[in-house]
Order: C-alpha cells, then sequence, then structure tokens
C-alpha cells in the first residue's frame, strides 16, 4: 500500500512471503539457542497439554497435520512459556521435555488432574504437586486461588492466534519460535524502539554480511526417556508377543501401576 500511494511498483506476493519467512527464521535461529531452565526454587511452574486442530467429531480423512499435541510450560513467576510439538498426550512424550526444560529446583507445579501428570513430581527434587479438576469444572481450586493453570491457559489462547499456517510441521515450528520470541525476548523491552533495535541487532547475527557466517540453527535431538534418565518412571506395559504366545491355562502377572490403570507387567 506504501509503494502504490507513491505510484511505485508493487511488490509480488511471492517476495512478500519470503520476507517474512525469514524474519520467522532469524526468531527461531535465535530462539534455538535460548538454553535457560523453566521455574527455580520458590517459583511455580504449569504443564498442560493442547491441541492446534482436531478432527470434528472423528470425520474425514486422517492427515500428519490434522492432529497435533502441544506441551505447555509456564513459570508463573517469571511469566515465561515455551511451547513444544509432540507425539502424544502419554508420559513417554512429555515428562522428557518437561525434565530438560524445568529446573528440578522448582517448589510448585501446577496441573490438571490428568492420569499422565501423576507423581509428576518425582523429576523435581523437593516440589509440591497441586492439581484441579476440569472434568467437574474445577478450574481454580476453592481453598487455594494459586491451584490454577489458567495463566497457561491463556498464554495458549495466544499462542493458537499466533499461528497463521498450518500446512506443514515446518511452518508451525516457525510459528511457535515467532511467538517464543516475542514473549520472552521482545516483551521484555518497553518502547518500540528498543524493540526494533533488539530485532535489527539479532538480524545482524543471523545475516552478518556477504562472506561472513551467521549464527546457525542450533539442533537438539529430542528427549526422551533414556537420554533424560527417567526409563524407571515410566508405566510398565505388557509384551504383546509374549502374551499372544501364552495359552490360556498360563498365569500372568498383573499389576496395577502408578497411575491408577491396570497394566500387564513387562516381562
Amino acid at each position: 500500500m506504501f509503494r502504490r500511494r507513491r505510484g511505485q511498483p508493487q511488490m509480488s506476493w511471492a517476495t512478500i512471503v519470503d520476507f517474512y519467512s525469514r524474519l520467522r527464521e532469524v526468531a527461531e535461529i535465535i530462539g534455538s539457542h535460548h538454553d535457560k531452565l523453566l521455574g527455580g526454587p520458590g517459583k511455580t511452574i504449569l504443564l498442560d497439554e493442547t491441541f492446534l486442530t482436531k478432527r470434528k467429531y472423528n470425520k474425514g480423512r486422517k492427515t500428519k497435520t490434522m492432529t497435533q499435541v502441544v506441551l505447555g510450560i509456564y513459570c508463573r513467576d517469571d511469566k515465561e512459556g515455551i511451547f513444544f510439538l509432540v507425539d502424544g498426550k502419554k508420559k513417554k512424550d512429555l515428562w522428557p521435555r518437561i525434565a530438560r526444560h524445568c529446573n528440578p529446583e522448582t517448589s510448585v507445579i501446577c496441573t490438571d488432574s490428568a492420569t499422565q501428570y501423576h507423581n509428576i513430581n518425582k523429576l523435581f527434587n523437593d516440589a509440591i504437586h497441586k492439581t484441579t479438576n476440569h472434568k467437574k469444572g474445577e478450574f481454580v481450586n476453592k481453598t487455594d486461588k494459586l491451584n490454577t493453570i489458567n495463566p497457561l491457559e491463556n498464554e495458549n489462547r495466544h499462542f493458537k492466534k499466533s499461528i497463521v499456517s498450518r500446512k506443514s510441521e515446518k511452518s508451525i515450528i516457525q510459528y511457535m519460535a515467532l511467538h517464543f520470541y516475542r514473549r520472552t525476548r521482545l516483551n521484555t523491552l518497553k518502547s518500540l524502539d528498543a524493540k526494533v533495535q533488539m530485532f535489527l541487532e539479532d538480524i545482524s547475527w543471523v545475516f552478518p554480511g556477504y562472506g561472513k557466517e551467521g549464527l546457525q540453527l542450533k539442533k537438539i535431538e529430542a528427549p526422551t526417556v533414556e537420554s533424560e534418565g527417567i526409563s524407571d518412571m515410566m508405566p510398565k506395559t505388557f509384551n504383546k508377543k509374549l502374551l499372544n504366545a501364552l495359552s490360556d491355562d498360563d498365569e500372568v502377572p498383573f499389576v496395577d501401576d502408578e497411575d491408577g490403570d491396570p497394566n500387564w507387567e513387562e516381562f
């Protein structure tokens, strides 16, 4: 519109889209070098998972981007949060992320009453685990007003609005990085001039100029229960092959795991 008012040739949409993609790339690269642990002594961490998209009434084709599960970790005291695309809602999908990005000295953990968060305080040295039961309409504890994950739910709302395109996993990750960059880096500055100056400095780090090597995207392997050393905290599962090989007369040991859900003991 600015070029149109001045009577200059207009830019093509391809150029505009590529320009904004480059800016998101800057936010993604800068965000990949953020290694601060969330929480700490005397601080509260909020945990919750959400869906970017869901199949309505379970109708239509299933595609890779149809259902995207996102884990949100938010520090109430620092007002900083981070989101991760995860493979599912089970403990093996969520706990490794929590173990890697949360300070083990965190004092309070707030979650809903979902099964995957049972005994989550085992990941921390001496944390108090507070829960609210959303299925019963309890979003804020009646006796403890700080026992709630509403600040993270509000952050989820802003996060979802910031994602413009969900056509590919790459675009989703870029928009996630852009949201993180805005909330944790730019929002710490009060004036618009300071924010612009910060962004220009970050651009110079990523694109320093011809013949110079800029800051590169830091690639980190996704954490697993093995890499974080929490395999012994995972629920036990049954061995399907061995179970099928057993006759009806064979006795199969049965165990009630820490979640309260019946599971076959792993042989």
